[in-house]
């Protein structure tokens, strides 16, 4: 087993990893617990002779045993669910402000054009005076209007 990890997509936990060119995962139910098969999924596209399509394995199976217990071992103190769900609200709020301040240069950008074609140097010297939170609040406030 490569890489075995927890992946959360933000309603539901997985376990994942890969080995001999296959990736599986195992979903986890509300409480952390195992729930439904493994499934195992080609690393490779389509075109490549490796291919395969999705397999759907029995986690009781005595082949899959020692995964299986390798699988509960790491997730058993619920350690891994929780940095995994932590690293996901992360990338969350990473993506929220990434695109505030994209919104808010979108915003300050409208209002320097807006300035030039104006000629309005008060309206330019506010535009770079602004910060991005108070643009924001600015682009909230006219949507209002």
């Amino acid at each position: 087993m490569l890489n075995l990890r927890v992946e959360y997509q933000g309603y539901r936990a997985a376990v994942a990893w890969e080995d001999g060119g296959a990736r599986y995962h195992v979903w986890l139910d509300d409480n952390g617990k195992l729930d439904g098969p493994i499934y195992k999924n080609s690393l490779c596209g389509r075109g490549n002779p490796d291919w395969f399509d999705t397999r759907k394995l029995d986690p009781t199976a005595k082949s899959n045993a020692a995964t299986m217990r390798a699988v509960h071992d790491f997730i058993s103190d619920g350690s891994a669910i929780e940095a995994a769900k932590a690293a996901y609200t992360e990338r969350q709020r990473l993506e929220v402000e990434e695109a505030n301040r994209s919104a808010a240069e979108r915003m300050r950008t409208a209002l320097l054009d807006e300035a030039s074609r104006l000629d309005d140097a008060a309206l330019r010297k506010l535009a770079f005076d602004l910060s991005s939170e108070q643009i924001l609040a600015l682009r909230r406030a006219a949507f209002k209007a």
